[in-house]
């Protein structure tokens, strides 16, 4: 069974995981970056993890443009 990274990373589809991330942060008025989500994402480590990424990257944009 492949890791959740591995499962976003051959897939279109969003991350449940990180859109949670998002929202709580956007809630809490939490200042939004790649690495403020990759240290509270159960299976990202690193920042570059989310940047790299185009649909983590937009995903990431659209929650800053909202903040």
């Amino acid at each position: 069974m492949a890791n959740i990274e591995e499962q976003v990373k051959g897939s279109s589809d969003a991350d449940p995981h990180m859109e949670h991330i998002l929202e709580e942060m956007l809630a809490a008025d939490e200042t939004i970056t790649a690495r403020s989500v990759a240290k509270k994402h159960p299976a990202i480590k690193h920042a570059s993890s989310i940047t790299r990424i185009p649909g983590r990257s937009d995903l990431l944009a659209q929650y800053q443009e909202r903040q």
